[in-house]
């Protein structure tokens, strides 16, 4: 697994379960340990920053210790 420090800005969903930022272009990336947005981040365009992690195998981004604010 491959880790790196992100900055970046997409919308905030959720999907199966699980809280997630599209990113137009570039792909979907999981937010580590959170299993929905609250009702009033819920596609809404946000900013995050946290540790990036790649899942090799599947090629899974999670965002891990993130801090979102909403844009």
């Amino acid at each position: 697994m491959t880790r790196k420090i992100i900055n970046i800005t997409g919308n905030a969903r959720n999907i199966e379960g699980k809280a997630v930022l599209e990113v137009e272009k570039i792909g979907t990336y999981f937010i580590a340990d959170m299993q929905q947005w609250d009702k009033e981040w819920e596609n809404r365009r946000i900013k995050v920053i946290g540790d990036l992690e790649v899942n090799e195998k599947n090629k899974s981004m999670y965002i891990k210790h993130p801090v979102v604010q909403r844009l």
